[in-house]
């Protein structure tokens, strides 16, 4: 007992000395500034190099260099102007990477918000729309908005198919610079998209009821504009991605679809 309390307080002092020293800063802390059993537990994973606490993340993206404020200013919303909605508890998550960063779930049980607004309003919140970069980052953001609460399912023009929640992938101006309908994605995270989930057709008639071909990116309404990326494009409440228009999710702007929640990522504890 002795020996562990001597082992225990050693690792102390040394988060301390850290602390003092600038490495461990004041957002691995609770509000109340008091080490709790999981920090706890957290640092001396830092400490043991389990959790890449140094890391260093790139840069987020700012959404109105690829559409600009000028050209959608009808679209941009602030804080203030989303009628209704619920910001659920923040959770952290860390990656096999060791990199923790984390997640805030904004329910909106109204719809009706385009893809570039969601992106707007998790930026201004100082975060970014979620970027599931790794799988095991999808599956874990996917069981965060695995609710029927948040998801759209079509009537019969679309076979019933559900979409999901928006995610922070899009091409830029696809219009103008792309020919290939898998091409050119980016994470709004500013990371290089190396891992992609995008939906496949499976036809097998209990997670994809839908007979037509729903392997994605597939641009179906032509031209090149479904540049933004969500959850969803089966007849199933699924972990795979879908393009969309950046426009999806406004009922009223005649895009037909919507979703009630997204996810805002951070890369520290906001």
């Amino acid at each position: 007992m002795k020996k562990n309390l001597v082992f225990i307080m050693g690792y102390l002092v040394l988060i301390v000395h850290l602390a003092t020293a600038g490495e461990i800063t004041i957002h691995d802390f609770k509000d109340n500034g008091k080490i709790e059993l999981e920090e706890l537990i957290y640092l001396l994973n830092v400490l043991s190099g389990a959790v890449n606490e140094s890391s260093t993340d790139a840069n987020p993206l700012d959404i109105t260099d690829y559409y600009p404020l000028s050209k959608y200013s009808n679209i941009y919303i602030t804080w203030d102007g989303l009628a209704n909605y619920t910001r659920k508890d923040v959770v952290s998550y860390t990656n096999n990477a060791g990199v923790k960063h984390y997640y805030e779930v904004i329910e909106i049980p109204n719809g009706d918000l385009e893809w570039m607004a969601a992106a707007y309003l998790a930026q201004q919140a100082g975060g970014y729309l979620v970027c599931p970069e790794t799988e095991d980052e999808n599956e874990f953001v996917f069981n965060l908005i695995n609710n029927s609460n948040y998801w759209f399912t079509w009537n019969q023009t679309h076979n019933y198919v559900t979409s999901g929640p928006p995610i922070g992938g899009f091409q830029e101006d696809s219009s103008a610079v792309e020919s290939d309908s898998a091409a050119g994605w980016m994470w709004l995270s500013g990371e290089k998209m190396d891992f992609t989930n995008w939906c496949q057709n499976l036809d097998d008639g209990v997670l994809d009821k839908d007979p037509r071909n729903n392997t994605q990116p597939n641009d179906a309404m032509g031209g090149y504009i479904q540049d933004a990326m969500f959850y969803g494009e089966i007849t199933s409440r699924v972990p795979t991605w879908g393009d969309f228009p950046v426009r999806f999710g406004d009922v009223q702007g005649g895009e037909g679809g919507t979703y009630y929640a997204f996810v805002i990522e951070y890369n520290s504890k906001p």
